[in-house]
């Protein structure tokens, strides 16, 4: 991104400072508890490909008490490129014995559909009001589905 290599590990140790000192405002929203409990119950097989650092990944999943739907989570510390690179996702399909024409990616910023087109698997983006990218930006990308909520989500599954 044109950040010089040498001020690289002064901004990442800044940046883990920040989100540590920050991270306490991060919430869910309200239906991804009840969405993964019904994704569970349809064995469907669930995991992460994020660009979070893995141990503040898992820290949030621990503290909402969602990390027992994740069959898989893969943070920034476990893959050597981010997306929109997609060997996050593929990494995580690897270690899921997965492969992306059985598989399907969720994301909310236009990073996680470029990974998600590039690793030949189907995106879903998800777009609120409260988003961090607007809707152009995730429309332009072309995901396969455009929602709002992942009841959205579980409708176009088949679940409710």
């Amino acid at each position: 991104m044109g950040v010089p290599n040498n001020l690289i590990p002064k901004l990442e140790k800044e940046y883990r400072q920040a989100y540590t000192k920050h991270s306490h405002h991060i919430t869910i929203f309200p239906e991804v508890k009840n969405a993964l409990d019904k994704l569970k119950q349809q064995k469907i097989t669930l995991a992460i490909a994020s660009n979070i650092p893995t141990p503040f990944l898992k820290e949030h999943l621990q503290r909402f008490k969602i990390n027992k739907y994740f069959n898989v989570v893969t943070g920034q510390d476990d893959c050597t490129e981010q997306k929109p690179s997609p060997k996050p996702i593929l990494i995580t399909l690897e270690k899921l014995g997965s492969k992306p024409d059985q598989s399907a990616y969720v994301g909310d910023m236009e990073e996680d559909i470029i990974a998600g087109k590039r690793a030949h698997i189907q995106t879903f983006a998800v777009c609120r009001d409260e988003s961090y990218h607007p809707s152009w930006k995730l429309k332009r990308q072309n995901p396969d589905f455009f929602i709002s909520d992942l009841k959205e989500l579980l409708a176009i599954l088949g679940m409710i």
